[in-house]
């Protein structure tokens, strides 16, 4: 196998008013013809602008690569002018971004997208090339092909979306293709056809493939070498399996614990203290050394250079040898610790907190201005839910399964098409103005996106007290007294108040966020995708937080995710929901470990694992979600699902207990 691309003593620099700021830092990078590299490590660690300096767009990102070689295929890349890097971009490398919506022009339709892409790089024809187009949306799995080429981004959905990006990354057969972050808003089910696809490409093609990812369960999944960045530069490197079993770096070792931790029978996840730091602050020495418990003398005073340790493996550490010995021991008391067992108690009816009954929400489509449309998209059809005090409960499904919406109707952030939805008693659609307000200091929420739910204007101090503002009348000084507290008791320093959110990391964000969303003392939160944008070390921190706020205010959560690891760990119960449809509930651990839906087991087998011989697959039989306006009579799963008979196809199965505390919906449990 050659090597098709070498990164050699690599840095990269933005110009500054200050001067020049060191992004990344002397790396070294070689990937085969035909191989699969993964780049890992924690937001801020220069994965992405090492990406972007292979295909030079880091012209246009107001950084230059300031010392080393890019070899590709013989050709400096680094010494290329733009015209030239425009015949290689496209043409011998692609790439895959990580926010297809962004990466896309909304304006235009797929067809002049992709079809320009085409005859950018190929001398064809237009006819020739909608044909090559039609022809790349088969081969990525996109039904329908022909419709799609009309349609705008908007119209399709997240999984087509990324198929459309990497049809237009292979529309000129590229020889190397990188892929930033191509699964990480994804669900697993699409995340695992997305991987799947990039994989059979890879070896029908024969193309190489640097795939960018904080997931070590996309890495061991995919990767046939993965490296390691920390702060700017690669910290170790090797075969992905020895890696993954054998880590040599304390970083390395840390996320990996981290991922492993949340099967674990320990009261607490795994964590790195601390957090990367901004590149105006970089350590001396060892950049990792500030976080790690094997630092020496050495470390804080000389910078380790990457090094070989054994066979195809290299590592950047002055203390392998006692970061070795403390993973390997982990490692034997992890093989032999007792499995997670989160089955809660039966709690008692008197404990009933919510209570959803029969709740449906129908969104009527707009028609034109001469004709009222008959259609609506059926978000939530019929679903009973119960959530008892001080307990998490899980909703876990694709996106568009109803989830999110379930969650709004209960908060009332949207109103129920029809169906009951009572709170500590309380019918929350009957209530007047002056008592939904002051029931609605008792429900919070905490969205997936902490900048977008806050004013960037505001003061971090500004942003926690808004709830107090409509609550409670205090005075500037107690309530100043009250934001501190609260900070304090989210893991924020008090004296951060006079910040504003673009100086906090998204970790910290999301603490303020968890700040302002109890700081009335309220009894119940909604947690809609709260963690799933965080980097695992991150996410590992703010789940301690949250089962550590609950055990002490007595707190009961709603918690919507995509994230099947995460929801285990979290949840006493879980609920699984599939267009509209509640189809499974069950106590988290007996739904893991025996699930009784088809289309639950489906989720679980497509989840990556950190088991190097556990491969991630699909027992759905079509990719996409039907159409929430057009649903599938009986069963809404029939149509994907390999268990599926005639009785499923006409007849809508009920919930029903098939085990103690055990409910689904489905003719044919499993």
């Amino acid at each position: 196998m050659g090597t098709l691309l070498k990164l050699n003593q690599v840095s990269i620099d933005f110009n500054t008013r200050q001067g020049p700021l060191r992004a990344v830092h002397h790396i070294n990078l070689e990937i085969g013809t035909g191989e699969i590299v993964c780049l890992v490590g924690e937001s801020g660690s220069g994965k992405t602008i090492t990406s972007l300096s292979i295909m030079r767009l880091t012209d246009y990102e107001g950084a230059v690569i300031s010392s080393g070689e890019l070899m590709f295929d013989g050709h400096n890349l680094a010494s290329l002018s733009q015209k030239e890097m425009q015949e290689l971009r496209g043409k011998r490398i692609g790439m895959i971004f990580q926010n297809p919506m962004n990466a896309l022009d909304p304006l235009f339709t797929i067809e002049s997208q992709l079809v320009d892409s085409i005859l950018t790089h190929r001398r064809v024809t237009k006819p020739e090339a909608r044909k090559l187009a039609l022809e790349l949306l088969q081969k990525v799995g996109i039904t329908e092909p022909e419709m799609r080429l009309k349609q705008y981004p908007f119209e399709l959905s997240g999984g087509m979306l990324q198929r459309v990006m990497i049809a237009i990354a292979l529309s000129c057969d590229p020889e190397l293709l990188i892929a930033d972050e191509p699964t990480t808003a994804l669900d697993v089910t699409i995340q695992m056809q997305i991987l799947q696809l990039i994989r059979e490409l890879k070896d029908t093609l024969g193309m190489s493939v640097l795939l960018i990812t904080h997931d070590f369960g996309v890495a061991i999944e995919m990767a046939d070498r993965i490296a390691v960045m920390y702060a700017g530069a690669i910290v170790e490197q090797g075969p992905a399996r020895k890696l993954i079993t054998a880590p040599e770096h304390p970083y390395t070792q840390g996320l990996i614990r981290s991922v492993q931790s949340y099967h674990s029978h320990s009261e607490g996840l795994y964590t790195i203290p601390g957090s990367i730091p901004p590149l105006q602050e970089l350590p001396t020495g060892c950049r990792f050394h500030p976080r790690c418990a094997f630092a020496s003398e050495r470390c804080r005073q000389e910078e380790p250079v990457l090094a070989l340790t054994r066979e195809q493996h290299q590592v950047a550490c002055w203390n392998t040898a006692e970061a070795g010995q403390a993973f390997a021991e982990y490692a034997t008391h992890k093989e032999t610790a007792a499995p997670i067992n989160n089955l809660a108690a039966l709690p008692a009816e008197d404990d009933l907190l919510v209570d959803i009954q029969q709740v449906t929400k129908t969104f009527p489509l707009r028609g034109s201005l001469f004709r009222r449309s008959k259609k609506a998209v059926h978000a939530v059809d019929n679903v009973s839910l119960r959530i008892y005090r001080r307990e998490t409960l899980g909703l876990v499904g694709e996106s568009g399964c109803g989830k999110t919406t379930l969650g709004r109707l209960l908060v009332q952030l949207e109103k129920p098409t029809a169906g009951t939805i009572t709170f500590d008693g309380q019918d929350v659609s009957s209530l007047s103005d002056r008592e939904w307000k002051e029931l609605r200091r008792r429900m919070q929420v905490v969205f997936q996106d902490p900048a977008g739910s806050m004013n960037e204007r505001w003061r971090i101090s500004e942003v926690i007290a808004e709830p107090l503002h409509v609550h409670i009348d205090l005075n500037e000084q107690d309530r100043m007294a009250r934001v501190k507290e609260t900070m304090k008791l989210v893991g924020l320093n008090p004296d951060w108040h006079t910040k504003y959110p673009h100086e906090l990391s998204g970790g910290q964000l999301q603490r303020v966020c968890i700040a302002r969303a109890i700081i009335l003392k309220p009894s119940f939160i909604l947690l809609d995708e709260a963690v799933s944008a965080l980097d695992i070390s991150i996410q590992s921190q703010i789940v301690n937080l949250l089962k550590d706020l609950q055990r002490e205010l007595g707190l009961t959560y709603l918690f919507i995710t995509h994230g099947l690891d995460v929801v285990r760990y979290i949840s006493d119960r879980i609920g699984v929901m599939y267009l509209g449809k509640l189809m499974e509930l069950a106590p988290a651990e007996e739904l893991f470990t025996r699930p009784a839906h088809h289309y639950t087991r489906a989720l679980l087998d497509a989840n990556p694992s950190m088991d190097p011989d556990h491969h991630a697959q699909s027992s759905i039989s079509d990719i996409e979600l039907p159409s929430p306006i057009h649903l599938p009579t009986g069963c809404r799963f029939h149509t994907r699902c390999p268990a599926a008979t005639e009785r499923c196809r006409t007849e809508q199965p009920e919930l029903r207990e098939i085990r103690d505390r055990h409910w689904a919906a489905c003719h044919h449990p499993l």
